[in-house]
């Protein structure tokens, strides 16, 4: 670790605190014990946090007394040595002595690290991709602990970021549109406001309730009418199939007509003004099968740049669904259990919303014990499968409910005017980190697949959100 020290700058932190005590506030939020390059000043800087911790007033005596007392006195060099350490204290410069040695202890963790990754790569045995998420997880630990350890900041620190939220508000009024990245779903925008950078955003639902075609009616309107790129992960379906559904909701057509290539007169321009709508928008789509949180990642990570060199931002990410995602190499096998790996899936989601300061729409399965709860099938929270980790990480959760699924299911002689007139829906919200929750009333167009919400703006207006029990 040659060059990777400077032995003066720490004992300058450590004499700093022995002659001020009331420095070691300033300092702990810095560095941490193991920052220290040499033993006796990790040694002596432990002795220092312990009496401090206990409410004393730790000046050199004290600490040669506690050093003596736990036999380590000897260790840092006695007490001669403590005498050195306090006369080289420097108060007016602590904090750029305190900075030089938490980047000299990042510098040989980053070295450490890099050389255990070494070890690893030119091992062909080892998979490539959980090397490479290694990698990719220590580099992104060392980045966060760059900055100071405590988080802390006086409130007027983030004047800026307040006046910058002032001004999406006021001009959110001013135009009549959310602050937030808008769904165009008005009622659902009216209750979330929008959704927001940084945010998880859980979307779930039984099977065939409409959860891929609301994800999708969210996405196109969040490309073709906020003119904002989007990225959307397929895990099922393909990009072909996507686009078909895409244009169809768009064009108005039946889309079991469309995908078998039947077009009715006076389609045919809809659908071509449609796919060149389409084609002219920032809509990225990636139907992977096999994606990895690893995958996920890297490639939202990779857009963002890309766009941000062309001066557009990503507005955002879609992932349908998470429960068929893998986490690292992709088989799972080290979790002692799928929900452990689900929680780290879930958790890399909600990373990358907050890293690339976008909001991130997760679809997710629902846990099959709803079937079985009578005519009462109101999803709930409990219902998300592998739930705990996905409803703690998510800051939004909302679930589809067809109103009409129970007696659809007893006659179906009402299937054909169901597929002809669309079936009643309510998307509820059920958790709502930062504001209220509440139901949307809205029809599900299979046939076009699109979701339309019922106007009831006049009661809207009145009741901003019904809760949701």
């Amino acid at each position: 670790m040659d060059g990777l020290y400077d032995d003066s700058a720490e004992k300058s932190v450590l004499g700093g605190i022995i002659n001020d005590t009331s420095l070691f506030v300033e300092v702990s939020g810095i560095l941490k014990e193991e920052d220290f390059y040499r033993e006796s000043h990790r040694l002596i800087f432990r002795a220092f946090a312990e009496e401090f911790e206990r409410g004393s007033v730790p000046d050199i005596h004290l600490v040669t007394a506690t050093l003596k007392k736990k036999g380590e006195l000897e260790k840092v060099g006695g007490g001669d040595y403590l005498l050195d350490v306090a006369y080289s204290g420097s108060m007016l410069s602590l904090e750029r002595f305190a900075r030089k040695v938490k980047e000299l202890s990042l510098r040989r963790k980053l070295l450490e690290n890099l050389k255990a990754i070494q070890i690893k790569v030119i091992n062909p045995e080892n998979s490539f991709n959980p090397i490479m998420e290694e990698a990719e997880k220590m580099i992104y630990e060392i980045s966060e602990n760059a900055g100071d350890s405590s988080g802390v900041l006086h409130i007027k620190n983030i004047d800026a970021e307040y006046r910058e939220y002032m001004e999406n508000v006021k001009e959110a009024n001013r135009t009549g549109n959310v602050p937030g990245l808008a769904t165009h779903f008005p009622q659902l925008d009216k209750i979330l406001t929008g959704l927001k950078a940084g945010q998880l955003i859980i979307l779930a639902a039984r099977p065939g309730q409409g959860k891929t075609t609301y994800a999708l009616n969210i996405a196109a309107n969040v490309f073709l009418k906020s003119k904002k790129p989007v990225l959307f992960f397929s895990l099922e379906m393909t990009r072909i199939e996507l686009f078909i559904r895409v244009v169809a909701a768009e064009s108005w057509v039946d889309s079991k007509e469309f995908q078998r290539g039947v077009i009715r007169d006076g389609d045919a321009p809809k659908i071509s003004a449609a796919v060149n709508k389409i084609f002219a928008s920032d809509f990225y789509l990636d139907d992977s099968p096999n994606l990895t949180s690893w995958d996920f990642r890297q490639r939202s990570r990779q857009l963002a740049r890309t766009l941000e060199k062309s001066g557009k931002s990503l507005g955002l990410i879609v992932v349908d669904y998470l429960q068929l995602m893998q986490h690292g190499d992709g088989d799972g096998s080290r979790y002692e259990s799928r929900q452990m790996e689900v929680a780290r899936i879930s958790h890399s989601l909600k990373i990358i919303a907050k890293d690339l300061k976008v909001p991130v729409l997760a679809l997710s399965q629902m846990n099959r014990s709803i079937e079985q709860r009578g005519k009462d099938q109101k999803p709930q929270l409990s219902d998300l499968r592998e739930s705990g980790a996905i409803e703690q990480d998510a800051d939004i959760v909302m679930f589809i409910y067809q109103k009409e699924t129970e007696d659809s299911s007893k006659e179906g002689s009402k299937d054909s005017s169901r597929e002809e007139n669309g079936v009643a829906a309510d998307v509820i919200i059920a958790k709502h980190r930062a504001g209220p929750t509440g139901v949307v009333e809205m029809f599900f167009m299979k046939r076009y697949n699109c979701f339309q919400e019922i106007d009831k703006t006049e009661r809207y207006e009145e009741n901003a959100a019904v809760e949701y029990e």
